[in-house]
């Protein structure tokens, strides 16, 4: 009777084994979901969108604080400030400085809370709940 218990464990063991070969092996398949962003709302590969939480004045530049809600936000990229998630295009901006909790970085990357400095901006121009996009 013991052995026939073992026999029994044994076979379980090597069908739940094989089972999760193929469960794993499969689940990457099929079709991707669209990129979206923080907010679930689907976004193009190319747009970075930092919202805007808030705006300061330090050394000299304007520095937008907010999330990125999609993309990467690397030093030297030229963005574009719109109206709260608007299509109406305000002004080009081009990002001078990154930091993330007090620490210089070259970039930030979706959902990171990040202090963009930018050039070509000055803060009467921005409101909080504007966006920074690539395109």
């Amino acid at each position: 009777m013991l052995m026939f218990a073992f026999i029994i464990l044994g076979v379980l063991a090597v069908a739940g084994l094989i089972w999760a070969a193929k469960y794993f092996s499969r689940r990457d398949d099929g079709p991707q979901e669209p990129p979206a962003d923080t907010m679930g709302n689907p976004v193009s590969g190319s747009q970075n969108i930092l919202t805007i939480m808030d705006v300061l004045k330090m050394n000299g530049s304007l520095v937008a604080v907010g999330m990125v809600d999609s993309g990467i936000i690397r030093k030297g990229d030229v963005l574009t400030l719109r109206r709260n998630r608007g299509d109406q295009a305000l002004k080009q901006v081009t990002v001078t400085d990154i930091q993330m909790a007090g620490k210089p970085v070259t970039e930030a990357k979706a959902g990171e809370q990040a202090d963009i400095a930018v050039s070509g901006l000055v803060k009467e121009e921005v409101t909080i709940g504007d966006v920074l996009t690539s395109n």
